[in-house]
């Protein structure tokens, strides 16, 4: 989850990011594939506990 980390940037109130702006931050393509393919490794991760999903579309890592 480190690059999740490096996008969020280390600040008190994490932010949350949209998979679009994954899909920007890691140079791949706006197309829907992409985007959908982001939206459900983010969702399996918010099942496994290692993220939180803050608003529908929106994922953050949980406050310690």
């Amino acid at each position: 989850m480190r690059w999740f980390a490096g996008l969020c940037g280390h600040r008190a109130q994490p932010p949350s990011l949209k998979p679009r702006d994954l899909c920007l931050a890691m140079d791949l393509p706006l197309l829907p594939k992409h985007t959908e393919g982001i939206r459900s490794k983010l969702k399996r991760l918010v099942d496994g506990g290692i993220l939180v999903e803050t608003e529908p579309g929106l994922f953050a890592q949980p406050r310690p």
